[in-house]
C-alpha cells in the first residue's frame, strides 16, 4: 500500500464558526459535550514550507455535540509565532524539523 504523505501537508486557510456537520448514522441524543483538538494547519508562509507534520501554524478544532448534532469551529492560534510569520511573509522561528532561512546580515534580535 502506497501512502501519499503530501496530503498531510495540505494547509487549511479558512476559519469556520458553528458549522453543522453532516452525520452518517446516529449520534446518541444523550451525548453532549465538546471535543477540542490542536495541531499544525498551515504548512507554508510566503515561498517557504515547513518540513514536518509537527511544524506549521497551529489551529484549534472544536466539535460540539448536542441533541444528536455536531457543530464544528476552527481558529488559528494567533500568538507571536503566527503574527510574526504572517507579518514578515516567511518562517521566523525554528520548529521541530524546520529551521528558518537567514541572511548573512541576520542578527538574533531581528526575529
Amino acid at each position: 500500500m502506497k501512502v501519499n504523505v503530501e496530503l498531510g501537508f495540505t494547509s487549511l486557510e479558512q476559519e469556520f464558526e458553528n458549522i453543522s456537520l453532516p452525520v452518517e448514522g446516529n449520534i446518541p441524543e444523550w451525548l453532549s459535550g465538546t471535543f477540542i483538538q490542536n495541531g499544525a494547519a498551515k504548512f507554508e508562509i510566503g515561498k517557504e514550507n515547513y518540513n514536518h507534520w509537527f511544524d506549521g501554524l497551529a489551529m484549534l478544532h472544536k466539535f460540539a455535540f448536542k441533541n444528536g448534532q455536531v457543530l464544528y469551529t476552527n481558529k488559528f492560534l494567533k500568538g507571536h509565532t503566527f503574527k510574526n510569520a504572517v507579518k514578515k511573509g516567511r518562517i521566523v522561528y525554528p520548529e521541530f524539523a524546520t529551521i528558518p532561512k537567514r541572511s548573512l546580515l541576520y542578527h538574533s534580535s531581528v526575529a
